[in-house]
């Protein structure tokens, strides 16, 4: 009756559910901050939206693919600011990196 609409908020509200659902169980297992988590994707909100926000205003002045490059250089560097992201993630990410271009290259001298 609803269509995608309904789809949509049905998803929407079962994810809910089992994001408290984990929470509770997570919390008879471990020890954990649920102040620490909210403060942290907050962080994260404000980030995509301070990007989406400057992706909507360029849009205005430079093409669509310049827009979105330019605001995923924001998301990046707001990252950063926000300390979202640290050493050990960069140094993992280069790893991952790293092991891609390592198994790249072992392909293509078979």
């Amino acid at each position: 009756y609803y269509g995608i609409l309904g789809a949509g908020i049905t998803f929407l509200v079962v994810n809910i559910v089992l994001l408290v659902a984990d929470f509770i169980y997570v919390g008879k297992i471990i020890n954990y901050s649920a102040r620490n988590i909210i403060f942290y994707n907050l962080k994260i909100l404000l980030a995509g939206f301070l990007m989406a926000f400057s992706v909507f205003f360029l849009l205005k002045y430079i093409p669509l693919y310049l827009s979105i490059a330019i605001g995923f250089i924001i998301f990046v560097l707001l990252a950063l600011i926000f300390k979202l992201v640290n050493k050990e993630d960069i140094n993992f990410l280069k790893g991952i990196i790293k092991i891609k271009k390592d198994a790249g290259q072992a392909i293509d001298n078979n």
